[in-house]
């Protein structure tokens, strides 16, 4: 999945100008999951060729060396922290229409941070936020209970600590016993969480990483069979435990309201 952040000009766009000539980008944090692509956008505007002639550096606060230096069109892989080897990249195709924005392949954890570009010929730069998060796809498994069927939803390796509901076919929010974090090493959260469910329809497990809004979602379809007999069987007996008081309160009450009505008509 690719994270990109446009570039439009939004009134909370970040930029730096000198005469004529300014690097924008943006003020809101680039999100990104571990794994995947993330795009930090940085403009020359208006638009120049930064193809030839012109140096662009990328660097990241507080390490050592550069994220990624481009010289007259050429990386200088010497000037590079080698943390971000092959997978730091400008987009060559769009470098004669001003766009150096820096492409980030297989993030890791370990790039968060704030960033920052850096044209020396225009003595212009922005710095960028990026936030990283690892998620993983929940797992359901369900058995039989006391009272309806129990859900257990389990899902390893999540940074940072992830949000865990439950809800209803109808979107609506269930109630469900507090959730259990156990944290394997460092970097990694496992979460839990269990309900009980008494009626048949679609559940949801839902983990949210609010860090880079990002949700995962995994459903589960409750049958009629999967209710254990003895609950329907109870709803049953309850209707039934009802019912008789009331027939037999009627079968007593005909025979009285039939004496009364009698009795009227031998008075009169």
């Amino acid at each position: 999945m690719l994270f990109l952040i446009m570039w439009t000009r939004p009134s909370c766009y970040n930029t730096s100008v000198i005469g004529q000539r300014q690097v924008i980008g943006t003020s809101q944090p680039v999100l990104a999951k571990a794994g995947d692509e993330a795009i930090l956008p940085c403009h020359v505007e208006p638009a120049v060729n930064m193809e030839r002639g012109s140096v662009v550096e990328w660097s990241r606060h507080s390490l050592p060396q550069f994220v990624l230096i481009l010289r007259d069109g050429r990386y200088l892989t010497e000037e590079q922290n080698p943390l971000y080897s092959k997978r730091a990249s400008l987009f060559h195709t769009e470098l004669p229409q001003g766009n150096i924005s820096l492409r980030l392949s297989w993030v890791q954890l370990s790039d968060q941070g704030t960033y920052q570009c850096f044209v020396p010929e225009l003595d212009s730069k922005i710095q960028l936020r990026l936030l990283v998060g690892i998620v993983s796809q929940p797992v359901l498994s369900n058995g039989p209970t006391d009272g309806g069927v129990s859900l257990t939803c389990e899902s390893g390796c999540w940074y940072p600590q992830p949000e865990m509901s439950w809800l209803a076919g109808d979107g609506t929010v269930l109630l469900a016993g507090p959730s259990v974090t156990y944290t394997p090493s460092q970097h990694c959260y496992d979460v839990q969480s269990n309900l009980t469910v008494t009626q048949p329809g679609r559940v949801t497990c839902r983990v949210h990483l609010p860090h880079i809004n990002h949700t995962v979602d995994t459903q589960h379809v409750i049958s009629e069979r999967d209710i254990p007999t003895d609950v329907t069987s109870m709803g049953a007996a309850g209707s039934t435990a009802i019912a008789i008081p009331v027939i037999i309160s009627i079968l007593i009450a005909i025979p009285v309201l039939y004496y009364y009505w009698k009795r009227k008509i031998t008075i009169l």
